[in-house]
């Protein structure tokens, strides 16, 4: 019994060597040394977390990443009415409003991400801040002028709103909210995709082509307009 495994196994190992050989005749042996500097050659590597990333991303829709509460305790509205302004009226505001600012990170697609092998640091480009956001949450009106005329004190009260949140928009501007929120566009993101990819992020922002929101340009109240040189509202 133990003779018939011996000659089981001397038969086995025969059948192997026949096969090997038939497989080594037909190489051309001339590409043997082709074949091995193709194994000496420098290593390369495809990476394809740029997809990954994005589809990460996306789903946070907008990135509001900077709010100013402003207040202003003054604003005066005159309207001018009447023969030789015998008919002028006008009155202060207090109001009160929240300008917002972030980027749009449904703009950001799979071109907008590369990637650097030699320094395993992702190079992400992507829009500028733009301002996401302005409202009046609070206007309250006082010290109405005296006049026999007819007059209509709601008006003044949108004019307000208007004028109130002009002036917000351009002071959240001048205290470069557009500025901060770059700086922590860049935090946020860089943190999020080194968590994700464990990879130095490098952020750079161009201009951004999409219009402003609609809420930062308002129109002018319905049935008014304003005098450029002066500032005074007087029925359109």
């Amino acid at each position: 019994m133990r003779f018939l495994k011996s000659w089981y196994v001397a038969v086995l190992m025969v059948f192997i060597v026949i096969v090997f050989a038939i497989r080594i005749s037909s190489i051309d042996l001339g590409l043997l040394p082709n074949a091995f500097a193709a194994l000496r050659s420098t290593p390369s590597a495809s990476v394809w977390s740029s997809r990954t990333i994005v589809q990460g991303i996306q789903p946070l829709g907008r990135l509001v990443n900077m709010r100013l509460n402003l207040a202003k305790v003054e604003i005066r509205v005159n309207v001018e009415q009447g023969a030789l302004g015998s008919c002028n009226y006008g009155s202060n505001h207090v109001a009160q409003g929240v300008i917002e600012a972030g980027i749009d990170l449904g703009l950001i697609e799979a071109e907008n991400i590369s990637y650097d092998i030699a320094t395993n640091t992702y190079n992400l480009t992507i829009p500028s801040p733009q301002l996401t956001s302005c409202h009046v949450d609070y206007i309250r009106q006082y010290d109405r002028s005296t006049t026999v005329c007819p007059v209509d004190w709601d008006a003044l009260r949108l004019i307000a709103t208007y004028e109130a949140l002009i002036a917000f928009r351009d002071d959240a501007v001048q205290a470069d909210i557009l500025g901060q929120a770059e700086q922590q566009s860049a935090l946020v993101l860089g943190n999020f995709i080194h968590a994700l990819t464990n990879s130095d992020v490098n952020i750079s922002f161009v201009e951004n082509a999409t219009p402003v929101d609609i809420s930062c340009q308002p129109e002018l109240p319905n049935g008014w307009q304003q005098d450029a040189t002066t500032g005074a509202w007087s029925p359109s």
